[in-house]
């Protein structure tokens, strides 16, 4: 009897050591995910457990991720709380981020504009790039928005490490991880993984984010910088360009790399926004024009009215004094020319502006073969 009750699956008002499972929150091929609250103390947890006898593949990478937990303090990281192993499962007890998944986010949202891409992409890239700057260097091998939560503050948090690796060229990296789609070629490929296979994720990442296109969907693959050319800046592109090239020297060699230029096409995006001068100059003369042109037809509409309104009541004063220094008769053919053109400007202006951005956006990179000949040419 105690054996059955042992193999028995958990299930919601189980418990688990000192923790009461109170609902599941996701299940997969890795295990099961439920919410927790302690017995003693009233915190919530997520508790991952997997099934199976002491040993198994499964609950040996269960310890090596609580292992690599309790390595790790970061707030952008779920801290260790417990591991618990029975007869027949195994549970790791972390912290419970409250939040919605960026997938989830993503697929109500997507594509969003590229200042909230970039915003979630440098959030995303700063977790991952301390990951890489640890002595050893810890790859995640499964970047994906399921793998981040959104908090209630909209800040980025990584959870579920049950893929990474560490100490890379180290250790025998004999188990290919990964997601179709996020992954790496040399993932896909069976091949060993650097700091650049997670590079290749963020770019993929980066790419559902501004174009809306899942990479897990068929054909399985992120957009690139030809379908994005006319979506993002040349700096966006730039990065696009560096994530998601096939080879792994061509990419951002860690985190730091590319948070670095993440950061440097957000200032710079920054300042177009705050407006080039073109853009500013289109802006003011839009506005004028709207301003006069609204003026000119009011107070041209007063001159023709006004030997109608004088019939009935006296012509206010100010528009004698207007009429005469303003609206001569002999001026009339130059205020109908100026208030027709400034007619005319109006319904330009947004075919104005869009040229004015595509020239700004469309920016052909002289050394794009650099890019794909030499590790100089990466544009860092």
């Amino acid at each position: 009897m105690i054996m059955n009750r042992e193999q028995k699956k958990y299930k919601p008002g189980d418990r688990i050591g000192k923790y009461i499972l109170m609902e599941e929150l996701a299940s997969g091929g890795q295990g099961v995910v439920f919410l927790a609250k302690g017995k003693v103390i009233r915190q919530k947890y997520a508790v991952k457990i997997v099934y199976g006898r002491k040993g198994d593949e499964g609950r040996r990478r269960l310890r090596a991720e609580a292992g690599m937990l309790s390595s790790l303090s970061d707030s952008r990281i779920p801290y260790l709380a417990d591991f618990i192993e029975t007869d027949t499962a195994s549970a790791l007890v972390m912290e419970y981020v409250e939040g919605t998944t960026l997938t989830t986010f993503l697929r109500t949202h997507a594509p969003v504009t590229e200042e909230r891409a970039l915003e979630l992409l440098e959030d995303a890239a700063s977790v991952v790039a301390w990951l890489h700057s640890r002595q050893p260097a810890v790859i995640f091998r499964d970047i994906k928005p399921d793998n981040f939560m959104m908090t209630s503050d909209g800040e980025l948090r990584l959870i579920d490490l049950g893929c990474a690796l560490s100490g890379y060229g180290q250790v025998k990296d004999d188990v290919s991880y990964g997601t179709v789609g996020y992954a790496a070629p040399e993932q896909l490929a069976g091949k060993a993984v650097t700091p650049a296979s997670d590079i290749y994720a963020l770019g993929a990442l980066f790419s559902y984010m501004v174009t809306g296109s899942d990479p897990v969907i068929p054909p399985f693959k992120p957009a690139g910088p030809e379908e994005c050319r006319f979506t993002v800046s040349e700096g966006s592109l730039d990065i696009l360009r560096h994530s998601l090239a096939p080879s792994p020297f061509v990419r951002y060699q860690n985190g730091e790399e590319m948070l670095d230029k993440i950061k440097r096409v957000r200032s710079e995006l920054a300042g177009k926004n705050a407006g080039p001068l073109s853009r500013r100059i289109l802006s003011v003369l839009y506005r004028a024009a709207i301003v006069i042109s609204c003026l000119d037809v009011a107070l041209f509409d007063a001159l023709l009215l006004k030997d109608w309104v004088e019939r009935f009541y006296d012509y206010p004063l100010i528009f004698e004094y207007i009429l005469k220094n303003i609206y001569p008769t002999r001026f009339i053919p130059w205020h109908m020319g100026f208030m027709i053109t400034a007619l005319l400007f109006i319904p330009l202006k947004k075919a104005i502006g869009y040229i004015i951005m595509r020239r700004e956006r469309y920016v052909v990179s002289r050394d794009w073969a650099v890019h794909y000949t030499s590790k100089q040419g990466r544009g860092l």
